[in-house]
């Protein structure tokens, strides 16, 4: 404190030095042009006034300067509140700075636009997020999110070329950036739900076929019991054992589909809607699908996963069966079935390569939004997998970018990969209209959670009070004086004395009203970060950044290949009053079957009976490659226009369920 103090008072030395010499050196010119005298001759003629002028002002001046210091100090006392502005110093040592024209080893949120000339940059900076962490930024219906920092955002990631995961409900952000982004060595992709034929495609089997063949039981079923998690959505309105239940039948048709001897381009939720909707049918009070479960080993995963299924009460049963298939009817759709046929990329390669998908997902209608739950579901466990390959961190940070976050369908276990993702090298950025949408979605509890796991959030603009009391309450108070006057008068009113007085009290930093008043053209916006000061920041619309030049729309749409729909359901032959199971997308085709098997173990197979071994022997046939070949070869044959699998009469004699009916009741 004491040196304090001396340092102080040298320095009002030093000043008044200054003065003492600049200030009479100042006056004598003045008096000289003004008498056109010499310099020498004005200074000796009037030195003590000179002298005494000069040192009036310096007296002046210390003066002014000291009260203003001591009213700084006095306003800025932190005794009751102690938040404030975060200075540009603490900024720039804090947060990472580009030109936008280099090369970044990490991208983020953009923080702080700095324009070419203040204070010593030459060129526009941009202060941007350079940790992990999520982030949640708020801004009104038309307030600029997208254009102020989505754009932004993309670009800063490309620029560290990490991999991305956009929501694209309007599909503008594709059209914008994906020539920009191929330019610059990315794999770029795009799920349209809105217009199916212009989509990539995305089979959300394919991770669980691969571990089948892997013999990886644990994760192909755990992921099987996701999908289905996602696509039968818990909202709590109902009780717990339908939930339970259609998630059961649906896992173990998932699982069944996925391991059956077939070609993978069949493996689709086109047959897992199939199997249901031709199987679940009862025929004289027995029921296809319950029997083909039966048929598979009693350790199979699939069976195992129907159990509860199983289990349950007829009645029960049939309302599994009917809710079920009311879930996947949404696979029903022929142009959906064929977008989800196969998958034209690999989400597990976004952590080893520069990537970029782009979701168009509707917002103007709900029909779509399970598969939608279960893509970036099925995202997020993709990536996990991929980072415990290394250790539990991707090589390449994924960034999930959730336009309309409040818009968007639940996501399943959202506060849990919102906790722990960020270790994995996965980062979410969440953008709302206000905070309510979320409370709405989510629930109170995990609403919370979801926003205390974003460690940085960016205010530009909402309608909503109660949004703007939240950010008041986060961003918090400062302590400052006040000056309170008094007089005193007598019976007659007469001033008789009076004074001033300071006390301390809490101001907000700024204010619910105060936010809502946020300069719009300027881009004025607010950013509270962890371990930091809030900031005051601008934060421009993106055409004030000379990049955006090299990045040119381009809204061509490249139709997707029109590819015919596979597909196969459990068909059954019979064998001495044995029904044998396999799978085809062909329902005529049941005595050509037959034909072959007896033909290939003609040697084996008795007249009359058929023992133990040989059924075991035709069990293990048709598993194998070779039988494979054998139906892939019939059912190429029809064309899927002709071969259209649905429901029809019992009494047509060639369907699949008389084919069932004959083995069951031999």
């Amino acid at each position: 404190m004491k040196k304090h103090k001396l340092n102080k008072w040298i320095g009002f030395s030093i000043i008044f030095v200054a003065f003492m010499v600049i200030l009479p050196l100042c006056i004598t010119i003045i008096i000289s042009i003004l008498t056109k005298t010499s310099f020498i001759d004005s200074f000796q003629t009037n030195r003590i006034e000179i002298i005494m002028l000069a040192l009036g002002i310096t007296i002046f001046l210390l003066c002014t300067i000291m009260f203003k210091i001591t009213s700084y100090n006095l306003n800025k006392s932190t005794k009751l509140a102690s938040s404030r502005w975060a200075t540009l110093k603490e900024q720039l040592s804090f947060f990472g700075s580009t030109t936008m024209d280099e090369e970044i080893k990490v991208g983020g949120l953009p923080i702080h636009y700095l324009p070419k000339g203040l204070k010593f940059w030459k060129k526009d900076v941009l202060l941007y997020e350079k940790h992990d962490v999520h982030s949640l930024v708020i801004g009104t219906t038309a307030s600029g999110k997208s254009r102020k920092i989505v754009r932004i955002l993309i670009a800063l990631i490309s620029r560290a070329k990490e991999s991305i995961v956009v929501n694209d409900p309007k599909k503008e952000l594709f059209f914008l950036f994906r020539n920009f982004l191929i330019k610059l060595g990315y794999a770029v992709y795009c799920v349209d739900f809105r217009n199916l034929e212009f989509s990539d495609k995305w089979n959300p089997l394919t991770n669980i076929i691969k571990f089948l063949s892997e013999n990886n039981i644990d994760d192909a079923d755990e992921l099987a019991g996701d999908l289905s998690n996602s696509l039968v959505i818990d909202n709590g309105a109902g009780e717990k054992i339908w939930i339970d239940g259609q998630r059961a039948l649906i896992k173990g048709l998932i699982l069944a589909v996925a391991q059956a001897n077939m070609s993978n381009d069949r493996k689709n939720f086109y047959s897992v809607y199939q199997t249901l909707a031709l199987l679940s049918k009862p025929i004289n009070k027995v029921i296809p699908l319950n029997e083909f479960f039966n048929s598979l080993e009693e350790t199979d995963i699939a069976r195992v996963a129907f159990t509860a299924v199983q289990n349950a009460p007829d009645k029960t049963r049939g309302s599994f069966y009917t809710s079920s298939l009311a879930t996947l009817n949404i696979f029903s759709s022929i142009k959906l079935a064929k977008m989800m046929s196969r998958s034209d990329f690999n989400i597990s390669s976004f952590g080893d390569k520069p990537c970029a998908l782009f979701c168009v997902t509707p917002d103007e209608k709900t029909s779509k939004d399970a598969v939608v739950s279960m893509l970036f579901d099925e995202i997020y466990k993709t990536l996990v997998f991929k980072a415990n390959e290394y250790g539990g961190r991707l090589p390449r940070r994924i960034h999930m970018i959730l336009d309309e976050f409040g818009n968007l369908i639940k996501q399943e276990n959202m506060s849990r990969k919102i906790t722990v993702s960020r270790s994995r090298g996965i980062i979410y950025h969440l953008f709302v209209q206000d905070t309510s949408q979320v409370d709405e979605i989510y629930g109170d509890k995990v609403a919370k959670t979801i926003r205390g796991n974003c460690n940085l959030w960016i205010y530009i603009a909402s309608g909503e009070t109660s949004t703007c009391e939240e950010i008041e309450r986060k961003i918090g108070s400062e302590t400052i004086w006040t000056e309170s006057y008094s007089q005193n008068y007598n019976s007659s009113a007469t001033i008789q004395g009076g004074g001033s007085s300071y006390q301390q009290t809490k101001r907000s930093l700024i204010d619910a009203n105060e936010l809502q008043s946020l300069d719009k053209e300027k881009g004025e916006a607010i950013v509270m970060r962890t371990y930091m000061q809030p900031i005051f920041t601008t934060l421009p619309d993106w055409t004030k950044y000379k990049y955006s030049k090299y990045i040119k729309e381009d809204k061509t749409e490249v139709p997707a290949v029109d590819m015919e729909l596979h597909y196969a359901v459990p068909r059954v032959v019979d064998f001495f009053g044995i029904p044998f199971w396999y799978w085809s997308q062909r329902n005529d085709i049941t005595s050509l079957v037959q034909d072959h098997i007896l033909d290939f173990f003609e040697s084996e197979c008795d007249e009359e009976e058929i023992n133990p071994e040989i059924i075991e022997r035709i069990n293990d046939y048709l598993k194998s490659q070779t039988f494979q070949n054998f139906i892939n070869t019939l059912d190429e044959q029809n064309t899927f226009n002709t071969m259209l699998c649905k429901e029809v009469p019992e009494s047509d004699p060639d369907t699949l369920f008389q084919d069932i009916m004959n083995v069951l009741n031999s």
